[in-house]
């Protein structure tokens, strides 16, 4: 099978976020690499609604962009979730992400959702509440006055 372009380049990555260092311009052209393809797995038909123009290019662009910043931007430690550094006494801690999640740390969040899948339900909060109405008659008045 032929290789299919990325979706994004190291250079949109470093017009999003800032000027890239040789190590970091590799990384960045390796990581949308891997976002494209993960998306097309994800989306088998991504290429065909893009040339049919059901999806725009510029933003499948932004999408991928979104995804190597998640992993370009590196932590201190591989897979880490957040940290924290103090100085006084020192202090260090990492909180790691969950096993067998991806290495690159690249997620797919609502945002990338709505462009790649806008036919999805959105998630509706649920909740239920009897109607509005008169409930006196149902409590007694209190001596005291009103209900």
């Amino acid at each position: 099978m032929a290789e299919r372009a990325a979706l994004a380049t190291a250079d949109n990555v470093a017009n999003a976020w800032r000027p890239l260092t040789p190590a970091e311009q590799a990384r960045a052209d390796y990581l949308a690499g891997f976002a494209s393809r993960q998306l097309r797995r994800r989306w088998r038909d991504l290429d065909d609604r893009l040339a049919d123009g059901r999806l725009d290019s510029e933003d499948v662009r932004d999408v991928v962009v979104g995804m190597v910043l998640q992993a370009i931007e590196l932590t201190p430690v591989m897979g880490a979730r957040s940290w924290q550094i103090s100085s006084g006494t020192e202090s260090r801690q990492v909180t790691l992400a969950a096993a067998g999640g991806d290495p690159n740390r690249m997620e797919i969040v609502d945002w990338m959702l709505d462009i790649l899948d806008p036919a999805r339900s959105p998630v509706v909060p649920l909740f239920s509440m009897p109607p509005s109405g008169r409930y006196e008659r149902i409590f007694r008045e209190w001596p005291e006055g009103g209900l």
